[in-house]
């Protein structure tokens, strides 16, 4: 009995801190929030405390488990090298590291308890679609009582954005599978508020998965649902100049109007200037976080403090090792997607896809991407995973249904 309680203990600790790294960048939404409220800050730094004390618990629950999980040994050394060589070879390197080595450890832990096995996915989905839900409605109650909401969009716009993304895709995630009405309201009003308020990158990113969930999942009932939230966006777009603030314009709809959606804003500079940095150290690279160091030669702007690009990431801090292993996990995923069987999982892989490794070819940093350390979490590990567990599949992969979701 006292086992199965420490047992228990144990996985409740290991949900709750996946939990919280999981939206870390809604979090940090509400940091940004300076009228967010006493109740909502005192939340977050309860969150935040939480987050690092069960850290700590889940890195002693790893080291102190029954058995040897040779990918997890693997991974951890994987890491230790990375660091290791970087605090050795690239000291320059070392400011920047400050800023994300807390986040990257954190990933790398959510990784290795999903490969671990230990981890229910039923019970795990659960309680992040339920948290997302609320999420979402906090953050756009919170961004609509900012005191000065104008100057707060125009400065960070992608703070918001990167705030709500994974909340909304993990709600797509619940429509799919439970096709609730609520999360249907939830989902909507969450794509008007983010073409209204938000980064063109985190929109387009929701319309093309939702396009691909359409195309994949839905059936012919649920048309009149997806045509009711196209609809519902593009008066959105031709009321907005009328609801938003006097003095402030859609960053995304004067992208659309102006012709000019698609426009790189300077990613094209970084993407070339790295580039040829990259063959200063072509085989190794130059270490973790060698794009922020050569960035922050010519750049003074924290908007161009990384690659924006998950492949020349890589193939700057790590050589062509780096970018070797890059292509490995696309193949990896791409094998994944094509034969895996159990379409729940499958489908949860597909949301992380879009609304994590895909945003990672244009924006953010996989140092702290939580959602793609998830994502491969579950395809590397038998338990999840058909391709490498087929006899067992009926009985470890499947997620039951919750009626009371």
């Amino acid at each position: 009995m006292k086992h199965i309680s420490l047992h228990k203990i144990k996985l409740f600790i290991e949900y709750v801190f996946i939990c919280i790294i999981m939206f870390t960048m809604t979090m940090q939404f509400f940091n940004s929030i300076e009228s967010s409220g006493v109740v909502i800050s005192s939340v977050i730094d309860i969150l935040y405390l939480i987050k690092k004390v069960f850290l700590l618990l889940c890195v002693f629950s790893l080291l102190f488990t029954k058995k040897l999980n040779v990918k997890i040994v693997f991974i951890v050394l994987i890491v230790a090298i990375v660091f290791g060589t970087t605090y050795l070879l690239f000291g320059e390197n070392l400011a920047f590291m400050s800023d994300v080595y807390f986040d990257l450890i954190c990933c790398v832990v959510c990784l290795l308890l999903l490969i671990n096995g230990d981890v229910d996915l039923d019970k795990l989905s659960f309680f992040l679609i339920i948290l997302s839900r609320i999420a979402i409605i906090v953050c756009i109650y919170t961004l609509f009582t900012k005191t000065n909401l104008n100057y707060y969009i125009t400065k960070d716009y992608m703070t918001f954005s990167n705030g709500v993304i994974v909340p909304l895709g993990l709600i797509a995630f619940s429509i799919c599978i439970y096709n609730k009405m609520l999360d249907w309201a939830i989902f909507g009003s969450g794509l008007i508020v983010l073409l209204i308020y938000g980064s063109r990158g985190s929109f387009l990113t929701l319309i093309v998965l939702l396009m691909f969930l359409f195309y994949e999942r839905m059936k012919r009932h649920k048309i009149v649902l997806v045509l009711t939230l196209l609809v519902s966006v593009v008066v959105s777009f031709l009321v907005s100049p009328t609801v938003l603030l006097e003095g402030y314009s859609s960053r995304t709809i004067g992208k659309i109007v102006a012709n000019s959606l698609f426009d790189l804003n300077g990613r094209a500079e970084i993407w070339t200037y790295l580039f040829k940095c990259s063959f200063e150290d072509v085989f190794l690279g130059h270490g973790l976080c060698g794009d922020r160091y050569y960035l922050s030669l010519i750049y003074s702007t924290s908007n161009q403090v990384y690659a924006h690009n998950f492949f020349l990431e890589l193939f700057v801090d790590f050589g062509v090792v780096g970018l070797g292993f890059g292509l490995f996990l696309v193949y990896r995923l791409m094998v994944y997607l094509i034969n895996e069987k159990n379409t729940k999982i499958k489908t949860l892989v597909v949301i992380f896809t879009f609304v994590s490794f895909l945003q990672l070819m244009f924006s953010r940093s996989f140092l702290t991407e939580t959602g793609l350390f998830f994502m491969f979490g579950i395809i590397f590990t038998p338990k999840y995973n058909v391709i490498e567990n087929q006899e067992e599949s009926n009985e470890s992969q499947s997620i039951c249904d919750h009626s009371n979701l």
